[in-house]
């Protein structure tokens, strides 16, 4: 019985994106833990000429492309909220405005119950997590 390619793509396609809404909630993390151990390393022999490490330079570009990364899911996950039917329409507004204030933490939580675990469309998630189905 031949597989559906079909299925197996939209799962790599979920797997893509939960990898790309988990990297500025990883990078977070480990952004600050280095800086932090920079500034600790530096501050013993602080002086006029401190300074920074020349392998910074090169963590430039991949700040940028996280933080662009991190803007378009904004905007993907925004755009997606408010067009689910799957979501109950009077918490659409409250997922759009976790989405917008504390993105990093919402993201992957709205990805793994509307994207990774996205099933028929009947089974809309209301208020107090009964499911109606």
């Amino acid at each position: 019985m031949p597989k559906k390619t079909g299925n197996a793509a939209v799962r790599v396609g979920k797997i893509i994106m939960g990898i790309l809404t988990f990297l500025p909630a990883f990078y977070l993390i480990l952004f600050a833990t280095f800086f932090y151990g920079i500034a600790i390393w530096l501050l013993p022999g602080l002086s006029s000429k401190c300074e920074i490490p020349k392998f910074v330079i090169y963590l430039i570009p991949v700040h940028f492309m996280v933080v662009i990364t991190g803007i378009v899911l904004v905007f993907y996950y925004i755009f997606h909220a408010a067009r689910s039917a799957k979501i109950d329409r009077d918490i659409k507004p409250l997922w759009i405005a976790g989405i917008l204030l504390v993105n990093v933490i919402i993201m992957p939580i709205y990805w793994y119950l509307y994207i990774w675990n996205s099933g028929p469309a009947d089974k809309k998630i209301k208020r107090g997590g009964n499911k109606n189905g």
